[in-house]
């Protein structure tokens, strides 16, 4: 992966340090996917229990957005996410 994105242009700390982002993203992703396969329910009552617990007039963007953000994610939510972070790694260093 660091030879790939040294190909694209990257210097050696920037590659390193990109390929390093990558492995996390990938790695929390599954493990917040396997976390929820392994609740008995698949998730259901926790997604319940978010839902309940956020007060739409003290958090109204969370509120809005409850629909995405409990677990686990859909492919889709994966991919986005992904996008994310090599579009951040092809806009360059900071």
């Amino acid at each position: 992966m660091i030879a790939t994105l040294r190909g694209g242009g990257l210097s050696s700390r920037d590659a390193s340090w990109a390929a390093d982002t990558l492995t996390y993203y990938v790695v929390g992703h599954t493990i917040e996917e396997q976390l929820a396969a392994s609740l008995p329910d698949g998730g259901t009552s926790a997604t319940a229990r978010l839902t309940e617990a956020v007060d739409p007039h003290r958090h109204p963007h969370l509120h809005a957005a409850l629909a995405h953000v409990p677990a686990p994610h859909h492919e889709e939510h994966f991919s986005y996410g992904l996008g994310l972070v090599i579009a951040g790694i092809r806009g360059g260093s900071t």
